[in-house]
């Protein structure tokens, strides 16, 4: 009976995970995910507004330190790191993908 709840418990877990996977949500507001669409066929294009869409994070962060008035600076904080690393991972992503591209076409 005792193994029983410990495996119900771990099931519990496991499925619980992709419920606060699916809560997150997107870090790009919707004119920036129309200028990545637009950009889609051009790699490059597509790096300089991931590394605007950074800095933009980066700049708000700034903003919200630097204000001793901010309510909630703590959550705030942690929402616009999250919502930076977001961005910055996609960059990576892209990067990669970029020079994995430029390695197929060069080997052929």
């Amino acid at each position: 009976m005792k193994a029983t709840g410990i495996a119900m418990v771990g099931l519990l877990t496991l499925l619980s995970f992709p419920v606060a996977g699916q809560r997150r949500r997107d870090p790009l507001n919707p004119a920036e995910i129309d200028q990545l669409r637009d950009a889609m066929v051009e790699p490059l294009e597509r790096l300089k507004l991931y590394v605007a869409f950074a800095r933009v994070r980066l700049d708000s962060l700034e903003q919200v330190r630097r204000d001793p008035k901010t309510e909630g600076r703590g959550q705030k904080t942690h929402d616009m790191l999250g919502d930076f690393l977001a961005v910055y991972d996609e960059l990576n992503e892209n990067i990669d993908s970029m020079l994995d591209a430029r390695k197929t076409y060069a080997s052929h």
